[in-house]
């Protein structure tokens, strides 16, 4: 009981952060892009070591970049990254789709999970490569994994399934593994020996069972560089060469449907499922595939239809049954999908649908005070706290969605508001940004869309600090005079005086610290005299301590998040 007390103590505490606040430039997507190179496995591709996840956060700030900047370096990161997952295990060279992540660096024994959630965004950044490059490679994984969307993934009602589980009859990947008499009795013998030479199998399996480490005798297709490369470097004409492959690959596909099927996870989720209609529109668009851009119209109006109870949208739905008020997640990425449809489609009813639910949001979610989303609303019950989370998870943050999402509805609508609430959200987490890039990519991405048109919602508000003293004797004291001022147009304290200016001091060599608020003629400055006196014992050369200014700046329609700034003062310690 006592660490339950001191774990929820602990939580609310880490709830009520300020140091998450902080200004916000295109500074910040710069040292994001710069965390990313510095990261990149030039060998492997990807980030970092094993285990390797698809890095879509990265991959989607990447393109967008590289839709306003032709930076060659991060078009190589992008691109090598891309061809390593298309060529590995991780990506399902039969059926389509990629599994959850790499066990290895270099994407080769995935944890064969398939989530919805991944394959969304990862099949979007295969068409913005294709766009990038005209590279046929990108399009062909971008359709193969929307097809096996489409054809694994779908609910007679309308809506995507969230995922398909690892193993089956009691073994992990067994559904996806082959042994090399298996393809020949599906393929006959010469498109056999083609496929599994071409597909890495090796005698006696390459699957190394991940509890046992032996060898299964089964092999994971794979390739050693991306389909295309392969062509090339062979005797046949390459166009023949990928018709081969993906022949093969058709009938061992057809074949392996006769196996037992891993579990599928078959909820509706509608944060998931807005990912994937954003996705499917993007893709229909530019790949000139109708097909693609109606499943994600059919998903949109199946939410809107089946989802939705109170004029408040459902988390989650399983065999006609939707429950779950819906947390910030499902709201931002359904926006996000809608406005997507509007954009490519053209239909005012996705508009006025986005408008509707993103009104909700606000309403529900928005942290009028000090900014950003709350992770859940007042209707999801008593929670021992409601946490605004700007960190990307399996998926992006519900606050970078959201910030992301208001940005492209002002872009359509013309809607000021929504700039404007985009906009606080970002200075809401500007020192998360700054100071965890990796783990914030999707608000990032939010302020790279921003760009120029980041407006008046930072006030420049600055504090200063005058000692009556630089040198200082045991035993002494010192007076402390600061000063918070704000720009015109705005004023310190909060609404209504709800959030007054604050002074604190730390120190290791502080006897005792007195903190005195002078009056001030306006609301736009805030005066204090801090009086620090010293221990007798105090010894030198120098000393310093700490003050730490906290203050709330409102304007005449908002108010930002509280801010913190902290002053580093030195003495210098005369003798007794």
């Amino acid at each position: 009981e006592r660490q339950a007390d001191e774990l929820s103590a602990r939580t609310v505490q880490m709830s009520e952060a300020t140091d998450l606040h902080g200004p916000v430039s295109q500074e910040i997507v710069a040292n994001a892009l710069a965390e990313l190179q510095a990261a990149f496995d030039s060998t492997h591709g990807g980030f970092g070591e094993s285990p390797k996840f698809p890095p879509h956060g990265a991959l989607a700030l990447m393109f967008a970049t590289l839709d306003t900047n032709d930076d060659e370096a991060l078009e190589h990161i992008a691109l090598t990254t891309l061809d390593a997952m298309a060529a590995g295990g991780v990506h399902d060279q039969v059926g389509g789709g990629f599994h959850r992540y790499s066990t290895d660096a270099a994407w080769f024994l995935p944890h064969f999970e398939k989530m919805l959630y991944d394959n969304a965004p990862l099949a979007s950044a295969y068409v913005d490569a294709w766009k990038e490059t005209g590279l046929e490679r990108y399009r062909r994984v971008a359709r193969r994994t929307y097809d096996w969307v489409l054809n694994e993934m779908c609910d007679p009602a309308g809506g995507f399934y969230s995922a398909q589980d690892a193993d089956s009859e009691g073994e992990e990947g067994k559904f996806y593994v082959w042994t090399r008499q298996e393809v020949e009795s599906v393929l006959g013998a010469d498109d056999a020996e083609f496929f599994t030479r071409v597909t890495g199998f090796e005698e006696g399996g390459n699957f190394v069972d991940e509890a046992t480490r032996q060898r299964t005798g089964s092999s994971i297709p794979h390739l050693a560089v991306t389909l295309d490369r392969l062509a090339e470097a062979s005797s046949e004409d390459a166009d023949s060469f990928v018709a081969r492959f993906d022949r093969c690959a058709l009938e061992l596909y057809q074949h392996r449907d006769s196996r037992i099927h891993p579990h599928l996870d078959d909820k509706v989720l509608t944060g998931w499922n807005g990912s994937m209609i954003a996705s499917l529109a993007h893709g229909g668009a530019l790949l000139e595939e109708p097909r693609y851009l109606e499943a994600a119209k059919r998903a949109a109006d199946f939410i809107a239809n089946s989802m939705v109870a109170d004029e408040r949208l459902l988390r989650s739905y399983r065999k006609g049954v939707a429950h779950i008020a819906g947390y910030l997640e499902d709201y931002a990425a359904y926006i996000l999908g809608l406005v997507k449809l509007f954009d490519v489609d053209g239909a005012s009813r996705w508009l006025t649908e986005a408008r509707r639910w993103a009104d909700c949001m606000i309403r529900d979610f928005f942290d009028e005070t000090n900014g950003g989303f709350f992770a859940a609303s007042a209707s999801h019950g008593e929670l021992l706290v409601r946490a605004k989370d700007p960190f990307d998870q399996a998926t992006p943050s519900g606050n970078g969605t959201a910030a992301l999402a208001l940005i492209r509805l002002a872009r359509a609508s013309g809607e000021h508001r929504d700039m404007e609430i985009a906009e606080r959200t970002l200075l809401a987490f500007g020192g998360a940004m700054q100071r965890h890039a990796r783990a914030t990519e999707a608000l990032i991405l939010a302020l790279h869309e921003l760009g120029d048109e980041l407006g008046d919602a930072q006030a420049d508000v600055r504090s200063t600090v005058r000692a009556s003293r630089d040198r200082i004797a045991p035993g002494g004291s010192v007076t402390l005079h600061v000063e918070v001022t704000a720009p015109n147009g705005w004023q310190l304290g909060g609404v209504d005086g709800s959030h007054p200016t604050s002074v604190v001091v730390a120190g290791s060599s502080v006897a005792e610290a007195t903190v005195e608020q002078l009056a001030t003629e306006d609301d736009v400055s805030d005066a204090f005299d801090v009086v620090v006196s010293f221990p007798t014992e105090l010894v030198g050369p120098t000393t310093a301590i700490e003050l730490t200014v906290g203050w709330q700046a409102c304007g005449a329609d908002r108010c930002l998040p509280e801010e913190q700034q902290t002053h580093a003062v030195e003495f210098v310690v005369e003798p007794a």
